[in-house]
């Protein structure tokens, strides 16, 4: 993703005169990725969406459960806005119906298949 290949990501990831503790390693690792990734690929989510936040180790239970949950509603997120049903209109083009619909279409097929396997 660099033109300066692996030596270019351990020189600025890994730089020794800066954050020379593991969290500080970490977020430059972290800001290097980010900086690297290509924004526009539809399959991964955000990773900051999708994974949990340092603690520092004074939280209360009540922060830690809150961050477990933002992650876990981002994923459910990210999994129910990739299902997108489609039909083929009239005109041969391939159109997809609303993420409403798409979701009544989605729980329609996991009921069916429930039926089907005796659940």
């Amino acid at each position: 993703h660099t033109r300066r290949g692996p030596r270019g990501f351990f020189e600025d990831a890994f730089d020794k005169s800066a954050d020379p503790c593991l969290e500080g390693r970490l977020g430059r690792i972290l800001a290097y990725t980010e900086k690297h990734t290509r924004r526009d690929h539809p399959k991964q989510p955000p990773w900051e969406d999708v994974t949990l936040n340092n603690f520092s180790g004074c939280e209360s239970a009540l922060d830690i459960v809150g961050e477990h949950l933002r992650v876990f509603r981002n994923e459910c997120i990210w999994k129910w806005a990739k299902v997108c049903w489609e039909y083929l209109s009239d005109d041969g083009d391939w159109l997809s119906f609303d993420p409403f619909v798409s979701s009544v279409i989605e729980l329609a097929q996991r009921q069916a298949q429930q039926e089907e396997h005796g659940g």
